[in-house]
């Protein structure tokens, strides 16, 4: 499983996520790197900075919430991937941890607010 695989699923299949998301089915409202054409808020994306070379690095990556209870689901999501050891198939064990917020946010096109979340992952890339 790769680093971005591994966020989607554990962002993916968390009951708590889907209950704030008000989401029962795939893909419970998890969308990498932009929303779909007709999003249903809540609903989450993310991205990952792409990194090369051997040498131990942070990779960062976004995850955005967008809906009215955008603080709660980040909240959630910092408790499943704030201070985690993992281990993926494109990077050597990494280390995730939380490390800042945007302020709240308005999107003019969806009318929504927003807020992104930064987090960190420390490894070697394979």
């Amino acid at each position: 499983m790769t680093l971005k695989e591994y966020i989607y699923q554990r962002l993916r299949d968390n009951t708590t996520l889907h209950t704030l998301l008000s989401k029962s089915a795939l893909p419970y409202g998890v969308y990498f790197m932009n929303p779909p054409e007709s999003p249903d808020f809540p609903i989450i994306t993310y991205f990952i900075n792409a990194q090369a070379g051997r040498l131990p690095r942070d990779i960062p990556f976004m995850i955005t919430a967008w809906g009215d209870n955008y603080e709660a689901i980040q909240d959630r999501i910092y408790t499943l991937l704030h201070n985690q050891m993992t281990e993926v198939t494109d990077y050597k064990t990494l280390f995730l941890k939380w490390d800042w917020a945007s302020p709240e946010m308005w999107d003019d096109n969806y009318k929504v607010y927003f807020r992104q979340d930064r987090f960190l992952a420390k490894g070697i890339k394979i």
